[in-house]
């Protein structure tokens, strides 16, 4: 009796649960049978710990806890209906937007009067130009390397950044559509 008492007072830790112990592992101490009496099948004697407070209490902050909860629900709802009425663009299109107006004051992205079907064609041009790869609605590097498999870095789309032997070019199509075309540089 006075080594079942040691170990409980040992094995109790009001962290666990009543299905983990700490005490698994010794196996000399007596243990509590759960059908009573000393078998081979022992488990752990657990003690609960005593709630903290009256009943009214413990009622009073599970009804407050609902209903904070009830709150960040109603209003997560109403942010995402929010979202959904919205019109025009979103955020992260709108700063795309101020961007591509920044990359064609600055000279990097080249206004045309052609069509995207036009600018996206691969091949020999009349300029004597090879464009060997084309993406639509790609209007700067950053853009452009996120086409390819591992920013460009690996796989088919690694020569096209690593060497000198390929130029970019970054064009608006009349409707409004960028257009970014990787062209083989001619060696004479």
């Amino acid at each position: 009796i006075l080594a079942q008492a040691v170990h409980e007072r040992r094995c109790w830790q009001p962290w666990q649960d009543t299905r983990g112990c700490a005490c698994r592992g010794l196996r000399a101490m007596v243990k509590y049978n759960a059908k009573g009496g000393m078998r081979s099948f022992t488990v752990c004697r657990h003690r609960r710990p005593k709630l903290e407070g009256t009943e009214e209490e413990r009622r009073a902050k599970k009804e407050a806890k609902r209903l904070a909860e009830q709150e960040e629900k109603e209003r997560k709802e109403k942010i995402a209906e929010e979202a959904r009425n919205r019109q025009g663009p979103s955020k992260k299109e709108q700063k795309r937007l101020k961007r591509r107006e920044y990359l064609l004051k600055d000279g990097k992205l080249i206004q045309t009067d052609k069509e995207v079907k036009a600018l996206l064609k691969r091949g020999k041009q009349k300029s004597l130009e090879i464009i060997d790869f084309t993406a639509e609605n790609v209007q700067d590097e950053v853009e452009l390397r996120n086409v390819f498999h591992s920013q460009g870095t690996a796989g088919g789309g690694f020569k096209y950044f690593s060497g000198s032997r390929y130029k970019f070019r970054f064009l608006l199509a009349k409707d409004g559509t960028p257009v970014a075309q990787i062209i083989q540089k001619a060696f004479c």
